[in-house]
């Protein structure tokens, strides 16, 4: 089943070329530690001979076709409004009665989370600095929700493509990977993630940071908090929120963990490091390169 929607940290990028990093970023430690008092100038040879001994695969430069794939793609979006403009302009004192009219009346279905499930979903969590995360539920009835889903995910996933394409999903960077899918005729949504950290730190991260984000993406959700005009509101009751993200989370059965130990910010890290040390820095560069070691 193909995503409504996706997310990924750091696109582009492989499985290889990320634990190459990673060793790239041993070898420099390793030195670095092994001289800690030599000055950056002094230490530079020594980085670059620990260096040479790492295999790092050329990083790919996009083919004139992708490149004009993904700016045709970038177009999509403003073109369709742009289109649909005069039609969206007649048709919104409809559509905001009938937001307002459902986000006044829907229901809130956030029951007290059960001891014994929070103890069973712990117990397939932390065993590595990355977490998963799944979820699903059923959308809220009729095709207005429906289809306000369909238009709203397909704006989140042409976002994460082209502003969110550099490791940060709004002003969130613990995420390594998220995805929408439609299941049963678009009458219920899958959303699974894998992300830094702890789950309540996930969700706090989330409703501290980008709460207009979780309420574009879940209030059309049976049973979400309670939204106004489809951001406000919603997750910024905490409790209800987080209760009701509970009550939809399902046990992950399988899920694959490609960087062990490794942490988004280790990944950027160790992916300036590499750029760092191809351009050869010098002066305040390079005591900056020593430094992010």
């Amino acid at each position: 089943v193909r995503a409504a929607a996706s997310y990924v940290n750091r696109p582009g990028r492989t499985a290889r070329q990320v634990r190459e990093e990673a060793a790239l970023h041993d070898a420099l430690l390793t030195t670095r530690l092994t001289h800690p008092e030599k000055a950056p100038e002094t230490l530079w040879p020594l980085l670059r001979k620990a260096a040479s001994a790492v295999t790092l695969t050329p990083l790919e430069t996009p083919t004139i076709g992708e490149r004009f794939a993904s700016f045709a793609h970038l177009l999509s979006l403003p073109m369709l409004a742009i289109l649909l403009s005069p039609l969206l302009l007649l048709a919104s004192p409809v559509l905001i009665v009938m937001l307002r009219r459902r986000e006044t009346t829907d229901p809130v279905i956030a029951p007290r989370p059960s001891r014994a499930r929070n103890v069973m979903l712990s117990a397939i969590e932390d065993h590595d600095v990355v977490n998963q995360y799944s979820a699903i539920g059923s959308l809220k009835p009729g095709r207005f929700r429906r289809w306000l889903t369909v238009v709203i995910l397909w704006v989140i996933n042409w976002g994460s493509r082209h502003i969110y394409g550099s490791g940060r999903l709004a002003r969130v960077n613990t995420i390594h990977f998220a995805s929408w899918t439609f299941l049963d005729d678009k009458r219920r949504l899958l959303f699974v993630s894998n992300y830094d950290g702890s789950r309540e730190a996930y969700n706090d991260d989330f409703i501290n940071k980008v709460a207009f984000g979780l309420n574009l993406s879940f209030s059309n959700g049976l049973g979400y908090p309670r939204t106004n005009w489809l951001i406000v509101g919603g997750a910024w009751h905490e409790q209800d929120f987080k209760w009701y993200l509970f009550h939809h989370q399902i046990p992950t059965q399988v899920w694959y963990n490609a960087f062990r130990g490794l942490t988004t910010y280790d990944m950027a890290r160790n992916a300036r490091l590499r750029v760092a040390l191809e351009r050869t820095p010098t002066g305040a560069d390079l005591t900056r390169f020593v430094a992010e070691i």
